[in-house]
């Protein structure tokens, strides 16, 4: 056996599925059912089956209470479109009374499913499946506790296909896998009694067929009886019968009857007779019956759809608005046939309209009728009919087009569409039209209201073309009908497009039904000719709609001239023209005549054009001559008839300007004039006046007669403006002007103007142009031009070619209109003794010749004569050279302003000539002696073309050293150095400088010149004081004339030094040596030749050695006291005096170290004093030196003939660590020392030790140590409390292997206690010369965490998540985020800022932000987390996103219940939870409400019986208790309104009127102060 329990639990109640073909009744426990669709609860059913569709729920009233029909729809439950209340259809219901009233409240389901499968073959389908499910539905009703304690009810019984499904609903039941359990438990524990029931039934069937006589015999009663409670047997009545096991009496099924008691079965009506129910007792319940459809679009039907109605019975039908049933929208139809056909299967509306809703047509167009029926089913056919004709209107040619019908289906409605087209509509065609549904019933055919359509137009008298003269009278009519509906008529009038208002008169004629409107044209012109149309607009009464027929034109034409030909008088040459224009319907013929005779010679060009209405004729003579001269006149004839034109006069003369004056130029001075021809045949008359006029701007200004003349010749004069001498001020625009009189006219013919150009050059080039490249190497020529801006080109020519040497660059300026000139330059650069040319600059104009301006362009340069020197007598050469373009005409010699020939003594000239623009010419001068120093030679040369001389000029100058330098030896004091120069006899010349130098290092110091070159001698003097060693080297005086000319005197100077080391009194201990250095000086340039030593006597143990000869040491070998005295030591050279150094006073005494040997001292500050003395009988500072740097701070005492000395040291460390000594001077020797040792303290560990907890770490202190010392004392503290062993602190000290340190050991287990902990370790030594405690700098023991600042937090949906995570460790710190863990956990680490790191806690802090959070992001883990070293850190955040849902507006009946529900969501524990009402101006009022819990926690507030006052505005506020949260959470809802309407007892009263009278009925609904009703609907019956 296999069982399918489905269990629903939802929030609405139960129904159980039906069966149409099963028709026993069913036990049920469950007092509701719920709607399909809707969601509407359907309370106190009863008891009775209920079946369920889309908008109704149908209950069968049959069977005894606690039991349901699975095969009968009968009464059906209707909500009502105005409110949530449910009724029950009584119609056809003869228990009625028995049926409970019952309200539908809609709640919103919620479905959970939850299935069990099990083997059950025998459930088969048919009867025995029937028996199955009943004894199933029975069985489970008494063993499954759900349906036992009504927690859940029987929703469904189905058996079939070898297994049974029972589905169960309820809204009670909270936990599912409980309830799954014990439903399946109690299925078990029935199987096997189901089974053999089921098993017996089958057996039962499958023998006697569907009736046994024996079904009742396991009950203990006859067949046809059951057991009732009280374990009597009763007989099943007629109408009934028993089932298989004699438990119940079954009502007879539909179209079954049983007219006996006692029976197991009932007996079938014969087909096609039914019955009209259930139970049927008797064969006379067979009969004709119409089962009645459900008709759509309906607002009631009795019976209800599925009812059955007795042949002859009637069936109401109430159709909704606007549609109809049978024709009616209420409709009483009588049962006439044993089928339903005469039914209707719904209600239907037709409609008839037309396009634009406008029941008037236009004659002469076309109108649309559109019929539509809308209903559940397309109409088979639509028929037209037109006014009382019976005769349905078909498709004819030019009257009616009928459509075919069109279907289309739209939110179940389908609606048929057919078009009645009328075809180009006349005064025929007004009528009322109707259209049908046509149904093959004609009961069910539908007609549509009447449609009256209208058709209007308007004529126009006369309708023919109209042809009129000018002058003549013409009236044009405008008829229009007349329509009820467009009344108002208005009428307008058109020509050629353009309304015409006046000349209009509009008569309206009632009788005839018309309207006439006239327009009159009187005297009639050629514009009254076009085309003309009266407009008629109708509109209806308001004005909203209106219709304009299309009305015919008539064209009227008007003939006549609408232009002559006008007088004209042209002069010979001209062109000539007559226009001719007539206007008639028609092309006219136009001919022309002249002096009355027709022109037969001139009408071939004057051919006419026509454009409708007018026809053009123009007579032109082209170049007219004199003889066209005359009188014309133009003939039109159009259809027969001429008109002709009035006169017109040509006249032409022979007269004017032959030929203008022409452009021409002059230059400033010359003779200058313009010539004009001029007609002077013999038409003319007299001779023409002359007159030559000066254009300037809008200005002509009359020249003077006297530059005027004119020759009078035949047939053509000439007449010339002249000027003599052509000034800048004649330049300007000319013409000349001829005044003819003819015939008493004046006639003025004026020539085209000429310009007279005036030039000159304002800015000319020069005849030469001199260069002397001595000063210049460029210069830049200008032409400047002055008059008209005809100038076609500007060029620059140079010996008389336009190509210009790259070196030329000319510039050339436009046309400047301001001034009138042209400008132009060109530049010359790089030039060169070659550069020698002839240059022109030429304008070249289009008017009048080239205007051309030269120059010859000269370069020279002399080159200045360089200076000779004459040091010794000699012959000299002097040379003069000339470079240019052109050659010197002469050259001349002077020597101190005399001319000197080559005839003079010890003279010689020698002339040079121009080659290759180069010349010199040489001035030799011989035997020449220091006398002829400071003489002037000058060269001069002379030109001719252009005139000028270029000179240049030298001196002879007598220059040399008289006097040097000479080697110098020097050991002390001054030395003088001196140089003499020679400058000839009168010195006049002086050197521009004079300098000395050393080794080539100028010297500024010590130098006395004298300036006075007294006896032509320039001396200069170097003192050097107190010479060294240092003044030794090469010296050199030097006489600056020029970069080139200088002169220089060198010798070397030599100085002797010796020094004595030391030079002064000297101390040192016995037992030494002494020694005494002599060295001589560096840089002396030479050797000594010997040394020799002097000591004082009886000193012995000396020997004296020499280094290079440089350096002698005498040594005294174990020196006393007796060796104190003078000592001395000389150098000797070959050259000079020997050099000495002394030592003056030499003592030996003892100095001794109090504290001497190895000296022990701890560092850290520690005061160390050492000490030394030495006897003495002068005072003397004693210093003290730590290898070969001197100490300060020694404090130095005399007394008794004894210095005392001692140094105060602070010891801080190894550096400290010296060898101490103490002596007079830093060249002593001393032979005995303090080493000082410094004992240290270390740690092996840092300032911060960043760890984890638990993690075992090792502090380590190391102190200096060996075998000399005892053994130091060690230890630790913990901040100040010393630490002793124990529990994760362990100290360990000991030696190391080498024996140099002593070492002390904390291990420590990290524990969150330690955090922020200074650990300190100490040492102490005993024994040595200076000591005190050493403390190394402690370590901070740092335990890393992660921590958040909260590690729950319950937010809103859509509000922000900001969690701030602080993680405390090492700067390297880098903080993460994830969403989970493992490796399904989210990265968000993108989400969060980091702060920067925070030295001084040891922090890093960073924050998540979660903006608009979901319930995707609730009840989820939050990690914080970092990586050290140790391993991974983290801290946990539990976020829950609480979510406030289920308060709505309610609106509610007054007294009936109000129910407010309040569901939160995503807490992990119940919260607490308060209802509120709003109170204007006060406190908010707290109310209570009732839990209840499932997915998630909801509370409901109800006001049992609610009541005006009970209106208002209600809340609610959850409130959350978390033990990690620092203060409660709370959360409030957004307010809804409690809206409570009620039916105002008074407003309804019963009423008793007679026939006839009228009655008002009224119905007061109190809505609420913020509740609005969107419907009324009245109901009657």
């Amino acid at each position: 056996m296999r069982f399918s329990v489905v269990l629903f639990l939802s929030s609405f109640a139960v129904t159980v599925n039906a069966y149409e073909d099963f028709g026993e009744c069913l036990p049920l426990r469950s007092p509701i059912g719920t709607h399909p669709t809707t969601g509407y609860d359907l309370e106190d059913l009863g008891g009775y089956h209920i079946t369920r569709d889309e908008d109704t729920v149908t209950a069968v009233p049959y069977c005894q209470k606690g039991f349901v029909n699975l095969g009968q729809k009968q009464l059906r439950c209707k909500r009502s479109p105005y409110d949530n209340e449910w009724n029950w259809d009584h119609h056809f219901d003869r228990r009625s009374d028995d049926l409970p009233r019952f309200r539908c409240n809609y709640v919103k389901p919620k479905p959970r499913l939850l299935t069990f499968t099990g083997d059950f073959e025998e459930c088969i389908s048919g009867a025995a499946g029937g028996d199955m499910m009943e004894a199933l539905a029975l069985e489970l009703r008494e063993h499954i506790p759900c349906l036992v304690s009504s927690e859940c009810y029987l929703h469904d019984v189905v058996c079939g296909g070898g297994n049974i499904t029972v589905s169960l609903s309820s809204s009670l039941l909270e936990d599912l896998d409980k309830q799954h359990q014990l439903i399946d438990e109690s299925i078990r524990l029935l199987h096997h009694g189901i089974s053999k029931r089921s098993e017996s039934t089958l057996q039962r069937r499958k023998r006697f067929g569907d009736f046994d006589p024996d079904a009742s015999a396991s009950s203990g009663c006859n067949t046809g009886e059951i057991k009732t409670d009280s374990g009597a047997c009763a007989a099943c009545v007629k109408g009934t019968y028993a089932n298989s096991d004699g438990t119940v009496c079954v009502p007879c099924a539909l179209d079954t009857y049983n007219d006996q008691t006692s029976q197991t079965q009932c007996t079938a009506c014969t087909s096609p007779l039914q019955t009209l129910s259930t139970g049927s007792d008797a064969a006379s319940a067979c009969i004709t019956v119409c089962i009645v459809p459900e008709v759509k679009f309906t607002g009631s039907q009795i019976p209800a759809a599925g009812g059955r109605v007795a042949s002859g019975s009637l069936a109401t039908i109430v159709c909704n608005s606007n549609y109809a049933y049978g024709g009616s929208t209420s409709s009483t139809l009588t049962c006439t046939k044993d089928s339903t056909s005469n039914f209707p299967e719904s209600c239907r509306k037709i409609t008839l309209s037309i396009t634009d809703d406008i029941s008037a047509g236009l004659s002469g167009s076309t109108m649309t009728l559109t019929c539509a029926l809308e209903a559940s089913a397309a109409a088979p056919a639509i028929t037209w009919f037109k006014g009382s004709d019976t005769t349905a209107l078909v498709t004819t040619a030019d009257s009616y087009t009928v459509g075919a019908v069109t279907d289309s289906t739209a939110d179940g409605v389908v609606t048929s569409k057919s078009e009645l087209e009328l075809l180009t509509v006349d005064g025929a065609d007004a009528a009322d039209y109707k259209c049908r549904a046509d149904f093959t019933d004609p009961i069910l055919d539908e007609d549509s209201t009447a449609l009256s359509i209208a058709v209007l137009g308007s004529t126009l008298t006369p309708d023919a073309e109209q042809t009129k003269k000018a002058g003549e009278n013409l009236d044009l009519v405008c008829t229009s009908n007349i329509d009820s509906t467009f009344s108002n008529v208005e009428t307008k009038w058109f020509k050629d497009s353009t309304e015409v208002t006046s000349g209009t008169n509009t008569v309206l004629n009632e009788s005839t039904g018309t309207r006439t409107s006239t327009l009159s044209l009187t005297a009639m012109t050629t514009d009254s000719s076009g085309s003309y149309k009266c407009e008629v607009t109708y509109k209806n009464v308001d004005g909203s709609k209106s219709l304009t027929p299309i009305s015919k034109t008539v064209l009227i034409s008007v003939q006549g001239f609408t232009i002559q030909p006008e007088a004209v008088q042209k002069k010979a040459g001209e062109n000539v023209a007559l226009t001719c224009e007539v206007s008639g319907k028609e092309q006219a013929t136009i001919t022309w005549s002249k002096d009355g005779t027709p022109a037969t010679d001139v009408s071939s060009n004057a051919a006419p054009t026509y454009a409708a209405p007018n026809t053009k004729s123009v007579l032109t003579f082209s170049s007219a001559e004199t003889s066209a001269s005359g009188t014309y006149s133009c003939t039109a004839t159009v259809a027969g008839v001429s008109i002709t034109s009035e006169k017109a006069i040509i006249t032409v003369f022979d007269i004017g300007i032959s030929s203008s004056p022409s452009n021409a130029a002059f230059i400033v001075g010359e003779a200058a004039s313009l010539t004009c021809g001029v007609k002077n045949g013999d038409s003319v008359g007299s001779e023409p006046t002359m007159k030559w006029y000066k254009i300037g701007g809008d200005v002509e200004t009359e020249q003077d007669s006297s530059v005027v003349s004119f020759d009078g010749s035949k047939p053509v004069g000439t007449s010339t403006l002249t000027f003599t001498s052509v000034t800048a001020d004649n330049a300007g625009e000319y013409k000349c002007k001829a005044t003819y009189s003819i015939n008493g006219q004046t006639i003025v013919e004026q020539s085209t103007s000429a310009n007279l150009y005036v030039r000159e050059l304002t800015v000319s080039l020069q005849q030469y142009t001199l260069i002397d490249l001595s000063s210049a190497t460029s210069t830049t020529l200008t032409c400047k031009y002055k008059g008209d801006n005809q100038v076609s080109a500007v060029a620059w020519k140079v010996g008389g070619s336009t190509s210009l040497p790259d070196n030329y660059t000319p510039s050339l300026n436009s046309y400047n209109a301001g001034d009138s000139t042209w400008e132009t330059t060109l530049a010359i650069g790089s030039l060169t003794k070659a550069s020698g040319a002839d240059i022109s600059c030429v304008y070249t104009s289009s008017v009048g010749n080239d205007v051309t301006s030269k120059t010859t362009l000269v370069v020279r340069q002399l080159t200045s004569l360089q200076a000779e020197t004459i040091s010794s007598d000699a012959t000299y050469t002097v040379t003069c050279s000339y470079h240019g373009s052109d050659e010197p005409s002469s050259v001349v010699w002077k020597v101190d302003g005399t001319i000197v020939t080559s005839s003079d003594t010890n003279i010689n000239i020698v002339d040079g000539t121009l080659t290759s623009n180069d010349r010199e010419d040489m001035l030799e001068l011989s035997n020449r002696l220091y006398s002829d120093a400071d003489k002037t030679i000058t060269c001069t040369y002379t030109f001719a073309n252009p005139s000028g001389e270029l000179s240049a000029n030298t001196k002879l100058i007598y220059r040399g050293i008289y006097t040097g330098l000479q080697t110098t030896y020097a050991s002390d004091g001054n030395v003088v150095l001196t140089c003499n120069l020679g400058l000839g006899s009168s010195g006049s010349s002086k050197p521009t400088s004079t300098k000395w130098y050393k080794d080539s290092t100028e010297i500024n110091v010590g130098i006395d010149t004298d300036d006075a070159a007294s006896n032509g001698l320039f001396s200069t003097e170097l003192t050097l004081t107190s010479v060294t060693a240092n003044d030794a080297g090469t010296y050199k005086c030097e006489f600056t004339f020029s970069e080139s000319e200088k002169y220089t005197s060198e010798a070397p100077l030599r100085v002797r030094t010796a020094t004595a080391d030391p030079s002064v009194a000297f101390y040192s201990h016995e037992n030494s040596q002494l020694k005494l250095t002599c060295t001589l000086a560096s840089g002396t340039g030479d050797n000594p030749t010997g040394v020799t030593w002097t000591q004082p006597q009886g000193v012995s143990g000396t020997s004296a050695e020499s280094d290079s000869n440089k350096k002698s040491i005498l040594t005294v070998t174990n020196p006393t006291s007796a060796s104190s005295g003078a000592y001395s030591c000389s150098f000797a050279f070959s050259e000079g005096s020997p050099v000495t150094a002394s030592f003056p006073d030499v003592k030996v005494e003892l100095i001794t170290m109090v504290t001497s040997g190895t000296v022990y001292s701890t560092a850290g500050g520690t005061k160390l004093t050492l000490s030394c003395e030495v006897n003495n009988d002068v005072d003397k500072t004693i210093l003290w030196f730590d290898g070969t740097d001197n100490v300060e701070g020694a404090t130095n005492s005399f007394a008794n003939n004894k210095i005392s000395s001692s140094l105060e040291l602070t010891i801080n460390g190894q550096a400290d660590a010296k060898t101490y000594t103490c002596r007079f001077s830093e060249t002593e020797y001393s032979t005995t020392t303090a080493a000082v040792k410094v004992l240290e303290l270390s740690r092996s560990f840092e300032s911060k030790s960043f760890e984890s907890p638990t993690k075992v770490i090792n502090l380590q202190c190391d102190s200096d140590y060996n075998d000399q010392l005892q053994n130091p004392t060690m230890s630790w503290k913990k901040g100040d409390t010393a630490v002793v062993s124990g529990a994760g602190e362990v100290i360990t000290t000991e030696k190391n292997e080498a024996g140099t340190k002593f070492v002390s050991k904390l291990a420590l287990t990290v524990s969150t206690a330690m955090d922020g902990s200074m650990y300190t370790c100490f040492v102490d030594y005993t024994g040595i010369t200076a000591s005190k405690q050493l403390s190394a700098d402690p370590t901070k023991i740092i335990v890393q965490k992660v921590e958040l600042d909260k590690s729950y937090q319950i937010l809103e949906k859509g509000s922000t998540l900001s969690s701030v995570c602080t993680v405390t460790g090492p700067s390297d710190i880098q903080i993460k985020w994830r969403k989970g863990s493992g490796d399904s956990a989210t990265d968000l680490t993108s989400s969060a800022t980091a702060a920067a790191y925070a030295e001084e806690s040891n922090t890093m802090v960073s924050t998540l932000s979660i903006a608009s959070l979901t319930n995707a992001e609730s009840n989820d883990n939050y990690e914080c987390y970092t990586d050290f070293s140790s391993g991974e850190l983290k801290a946990t955040l539990q976020l829950h996103v609480a979510e406030i849902t289920g308060l709505v507006d309610v609106g509610v009946q007054a007294e009936s219940a109000a129910v407010f529900t309040c569901t939160v969501s995503n807490f992990k524990k119940v919260p607490t939870v308060k209802f509120y009402k709003e109170v204007d101006g006060g406190e908010d009022t707290a109310l209570s409400g009732e839990a209840r819990s499932g997915d998630t926690f909801t509370w409901t507030y109800t006001i049992a019986s609610a009541s005006d006052s009970s209106q208002g505005k209600y809340y609610c506020k959850v409130t959350y208790e978390e033990e990690a949260a620092d203060a409660p959470t709370t959360f409030t809802s957004t307010a809804v309104t409690l809206t409570v309407r009620s039916i105002d007892a008074t407003s309804t009263t019963s009423a008793i009127i007679k026939t006839g009278d009228g009655i008002t009925l009224s119905c007061v609904l109190n809505v609420g102060s913020k509740s609005q009703v969107t419907e009324v609907k009245w109901f009657k019956g």
